[in-house]
């Protein structure tokens, strides 16, 4: 089966003590066809320095102050030249052998599990991708983008991240190309990990979260009544899970 190119953007602001490990992640599996592209927002701590040590594995290096995190992903999707492309945050990083998995693959877009890891806890757990979860994106954003890859051709036919979204951009991405009928492939095992703490899991942001979720199932047409009705249904089960994970037993 042929081996396809994959280009990993990494996004970065500030993050002088985690870039490195995502780096290393990402250097440590590429093949000599892949890329990786870098585009840090202006950072203003020592991260830049640790970008230019790797600087002979980063095939394209931007940085320069953005207008948000999306608008930096389309910087770097736009530089891209491989079959697939990941977006991998700082501080977050791949799972050892997980590109392999995603490089012979053939499918519009490959999504797999991923790790949540909770540093003040230090707990990690695997989260499970369904196909029942794919069907519930409305609702839910079940997909990390540090753990799903887009055919290159996709972007360039559907179009990018929508930056004004400040937060829910990717959710209203993949619930686009979702209902263009795009066929989602699920690679049944954890192709990286996600560190809690993040704008998406923070309590305060979940209005913006909640409103921006309602404009962009508004934008694709759902009517008003479902609307409304799958709204509820995020609130419930965002405040379920905060309050299981307010009262689960930590570990020892």
């Amino acid at each position: 089966m042929q081996s396809n190119s994959l280009s990993i953007i990494t996004v970065v602001l500030n993050k002088e003590e985690t870039i490195e490990e995502t780096l290393l992640s990402v250097i440590s599996q590429s093949e000599p066809q892949d890329e990786l592209i870098v585009i840090d927002g202006g950072s203003t701590d020592n991260t830049l320095n640790v970008l230019l040590k790797y600087r002979k594995y980063i095939t394209h290096l931007i940085s320069e102050p953005d207008n948000g995190i999306y608008d930096a992903m389309n910087k770097g999707i736009k530089l891209a030249k491989g079959e697939f492309i990941g977006i991998m945050n700082s501080g977050d990083y791949y799972v050892p052998e997980s590109l392999n998995k995603i490089r012979f693959q053939n499918a519009d877009v490959l999504v797999g599990n991923w790790i949540r890891f909770d540093r003040k806890r230090n707990e990690q757990a695997v989260i499970k991708i369904s196909p029942e979860k794919l069907m519930k994106l409305s609702t839910i954003m079940y997909i990390k983008h540090q753990a799903a890859f887009v055919r290159r051709s996709i972007y360039e036919t559907y179009g990018l991240y929508d930056s004004s979204y400040q937060i829910c951009a990717d959710k209203e991405f993949f619930l686009r190309i979702q209902n263009k009928g795009l066929s989602f492939k699920l690679i049944e095992e954890a192709i990286a990990v996600f560190e809690t703490g993040g704008v998406s899991d923070k309590f305060i942001n979940f209005p913006s979260i909640a409103t921006e979720s309602f404009l962009i199932r508004k934008s694709l047409g759902y009517s008003t009544l479902k609307n409304v009705i799958t709204l509820v249904e995020h609130i419930v089960l965002y405040f379920g899970y905060r309050i299981y994970r307010a009262f689960k037993p930590r570990k020892t």
